[in-house]
């Protein structure tokens, strides 16, 4: 029996391979087509945010539009040209003027430096405390403080005040200028101690410009309160 024509090794081979082929187009025009619906809906994506961003920037207009009317009024009003070279000397004067009230502003502010710098002059000096140092000597502790002026001038009559809290167990053992500092004035009632050690009390005057130190010795670590006049500011100092 003759071997029919589709039976045949060659045309069977022909005939897979023109499937294969078939088969690959299909494939091939499935991927195009799906890719064309995916960038035919990235693309219509794309459009409906720039339909959004061009209905935010019309809104936008009309909202500076509606801010600019009282201002294209006032410039036709007071200058009686065309919109545009009114608008255009309107805001011309409007830069005069912030320059001219930037200028009065600075104007102010170096009036209120020279009026502060002024004031310092006429103010007083004062005393700060600029540094403290405890040592411990034996049992005793002594607190040194110096005190920095605001101004280099004669300072006067200095007092200094200490005092111990009330439930406190120790004693003012001294109360003194501090030996290496500026040279000092003083007399027998320059320095007085409360007979209970609670507090004392330290007069003198220095002799020329300088920073004023004192020496207060007490028993123990104690919290120790200290005023003065010429300003200085009550603190507290924890000895131990």
């Amino acid at each position: 029996m003759a071997q029919k024509f589709y039976q045949k090794a060659s045309v069977q081979t022909a005939i897979v391979s023109s499937i294969g082929v078939i088969i690959a187009a299909v494939i091939t025009i499935a991927h195009y087509r799906s890719q064309l619906y995916k960038d035919n809906a990235r693309l219509q994506n794309e459009n409906t945010e720039l339909l959004r961003e061009n209905e935010k920037q019309r809104a936008e207009i009309q909202r500076l539009e509606t801010k600019l009317t009282p201002f294209r009024t006032i410039a036709i009003e007071k200058y009686t040209l065309p919109e545009e070279q009114a608008l255009k000397k309107l805001a011309e004067k409007i830069v005069e003027l912030e320059d001219a009230d930037r200028k009065k502003s600075e104007k102010i502010s170096q009036l209120e430096s020279e009026l502060d710098h002024t004031k310092s002059l006429a103010e007083p000096c004062k005393l700060n405390l600029y540094s403290k140092n405890i040592k411990k000597e034996d049992d005793n502790y002594r607190v040194t403080l110096l005190f920095r002026p605001t101004k280099n001038e004669r300072l006067g009559q200095l007092v200094f005040v200490a005092d111990l809290p009330i439930d406190s167990g120790e004693r003012i053992l001294d109360f003194w200028p501090t030996d290496n500092t500026s040279p000092f004035l003083s007399s027998n009632k320059s320095k007085k101690i409360a007979e209970n050690g609670k507090s004392a009390r330290l007069v003198y005057s220095l002799l020329s410009t300088g920073y004023p130190s004192v020496d207060l010795v007490v028993s123990g670590p104690t919290k120790v309160r200290i005023k003065g006049n010429n300003g200085i500011k009550t603190f507290e100092i924890d000895v131990r």
